[in-house]
């Protein structure tokens, strides 16, 4: 029991400092370094974001941004992806990782260097010695790697990217948005339901988060898929086991700056209404990145509310030991 309070302790503190850390976060982004990547960002050929796991939100934002916003020849991929990737004169990687310190970061800074492109970086570890092979090298605030709650750090690590893709991001803005954020009154999420998290466009991000800090800080069965994606067949295996006695609920992220995420949020609903035990609706009136701050920040007092009902120790989620195997890879020298 005394494990579980302090993981609870320890998570709360750091959600109490949510703006300080974001605060300290945006302000080591290196603004001349930032000018240097943005005329490369330009020039570019091809631009390829990448990350995995808490990672994965901020790389996706920012490829859709380059993309959509910019009008960038720019996209995400998954870091096997960029593995089997054959580079060309042109092109950059912009790889998202909080430790920077695992084998498929130490393999993508290989490969990025052998094909003499471009890498960006934006991680959490000062410390990495990969970073000396890094040509823009941007640092956010790190959340406790142990604490396997995912949205704090995901914030940080977003309003970064948006520190170097945007203008620039309004800390005022930051604070009301998560001031907004713990304004509502947390939700406590049922452990014996499957939660499907569905989203499209900008609200992506944001969706995966929700499965990731569903599964591995709370303990609770979750997937994140587009709307799209999911209405042309991933349904069926959740049915099935709706038929064997799953409770379902659905989680829909509606960002409502973008219309077409409201439209296509509005078209499943009726699928929704007929084949689930229930739904929540997150979303929000806010600007990006602000409206994701937001919504976070409301994940985050939610997931805290449901281990503390629960009773679930987020430090040590089931299959933490047995993963470590796979996070072992073998040094390279670069």
């Amino acid at each position: 029991m005394s494990i579980i309070i302090d993981s609870l302790q320890e998570y709360r503190t750091f959600l109490d400092n949510l703006d300080g850390i974001i605060s300290t976060s945006l302000n080591q982004i290196d603004l001349v370094q930032k000018e240097d990547f943005k005329k490369a960002l330009f020039d570019a050929k091809r631009i390829f974001y990448t990350g995995a796991g808490s990672s994965l939100p901020s790389a996706l934002f920012g490829a859709q941004y380059s993309s959509d916003t910019l009008g960038l020849p720019a996209q995400f991929l998954p870091t096997g992806s960029i593995l089997s990737m054959n580079f060309k004169e042109g092109d950059l990687v912009f790889l998202v990782t909080q430790g920077f310190n695992r084998g498929d970061s130490e393999l993508i800074v290989k490969k990025v260097k052998k094909a003499n492109i471009k890498l960006a970086v934006l991680t959490a570890n000062k410390e990495s010695p990969f970073n000396d092979f890094v040509d823009y090298k941007f640092y956010f605030s790190p959340f406790p790697e142990k604490l396997f709650c995912r949205p704090v750090g995901v914030q940080t690590s977003i309003l970064s990217i948006s520190k170097i893709l945007t203008p620039d991001v309004e800390i005022e803005k930051v604070f009301r948005a998560t001031k907004l954020g713990k304004k509502n009154v947390p939700i406590i999420f049922e452990k014996d339901c499957k939660y499907i998290v569905l989203s499209s466009g900008f609200g992506l991000p944001i969706g995966f988060n929700f499965a990731l800090a569903l599964r591995e800080g709370c303990g609770i069965d979750a997937e994140s898929f587009d709307i799209e994606t999911y209405a042309h067949g991933m349904y069926v295996s959740d049915q099935v086991l709706k038929q064997r006695g799953v409770k379902i609920s659905y989680l829909i992220v509606d960002l409502l700056a973008d219309a077409h995420v409201h439209a296509s949020c509005e078209r499943i609903e009726p699928f929704i209404a007929a084949t689930s035990s229930g739904k929540i609706i997150f979303s929000s009136n806010l600007e990006m990145p602000y409206s994701y701050i937001e919504l976070l920040t409301y994940l985050a007092e939610s997931v805290y509310r449901t281990n503390e009902i629960n009773l679930y120790d987020m430090n040590t989620p089931p299959g933490k030991e047995e993963n470590r195997y796979y996070h072992k890879a073998e040094t390279y020298k670069l």
